[in-house]
């Protein structure tokens, strides 16, 4: 009848172990990406739906607030990974490499976001006291500081 109509799952992902804050879709590397509580930003293959990388932060995860990541993004024309969550620092990371490239910590506060402009080497990062940031990947250089209160 046309009232059984059922889905059956293609695979089963188990990426993290605790809530996930984010996920994004890499088209180029046929892969989409997830952060989550548990300290890790995984890279999965969607063609296997297995897991590519599993990078982790430096504090390992574990549910506490300090050990998230509250988000991350991916530059397609770079192949470069951004991450923030918990401390003052943003992380760099190569998919394909399971240590961050560089560590960018100017800010004051926890970082609470970060957003590649997909046009050139920029890198804008938001903390919890409202400043932002705009850095240069190349140089790993901070650019200019926006402070709301300055």
């Amino acid at each position: 009848a046309d009232d059984d109509f059922s889905i059956s799952p293609l695979a089963t992902w188990k990426p993290h172990t605790e809530w996930v804050y984010r996920i994004r879709v890499a088209p180029q590397i046929t892969a989409f990406m997830s952060s989550s509580l548990d300290g890790t930003l995984q890279v999965w293959d969607i063609e296997k739906g297995e897991s590519i990388t599993k990078l982790k932060t430096e504090t390992g995860g574990g549910g506490a607030p300090q050990d998230c990541l509250h988000a991350f993004d991916y530059n397609d024309h770079f192949n470069l990974l951004a991450s923030c969550g918990g401390s003052n620092a943003v992380l760099l990371w190569s998919p394909a490499v399971k240590s961050p490239l560089q560590r960018l910590q100017e800010h004051r506060a926890v970082v609470l976001d970060v957003a590649f402009n997909q046009n050139d080497w920029s890198l804008i990062t938001l903390a919890e006291d409202r400043v932002l940031k705009v850095w240069d990947v190349r140089n790993f250089q901070c650019l200019q500081t926006i402070d709301p209160k300055a």
